[in-house]
């Protein structure tokens, strides 16, 4: 309805004014929180996101894969899309 998309687009206004890694820190923190991603996977998807590593970079910090470092934050990102609405009610 709209004043759900206004008060979505608050919270996108919100977040265009942070830099892009404390936006996806803040994500993450919440997604953490919530459940929706692992304690595991939570600092190899800050390397990614947030630091803006590379796979392989990552993967070298993380002793794994950079495959592993891709099915990581691809399903990450999957489960932050299905979980959408709690993670801007939390962030």
């Amino acid at each position: 309805d709209a004043q759900e998309s206004r008060g979505l687009g608050d919270v996108y206004k919100r977040q265009e004014m942070q830099e892009p890694g404390q936006v996806a820190s803040d994500l993450l923190s919440a997604a953490e929180e919530l459940g929706i991603i692992t304690p595991t996977s939570a600092p190899v998807l800050r390397s990614v996101w947030v630091e803006a590593l590379d796979c392989t970079t990552a993967a070298q910090r993380h002793n794994t894969s950079p495959t592993a470092v891709r099915a990581r934050c691809s399903r990450a990102s999957r489960a932050m899309r299905q979980h959408r609405d709690e993670l801007l009610a939390a962030s």
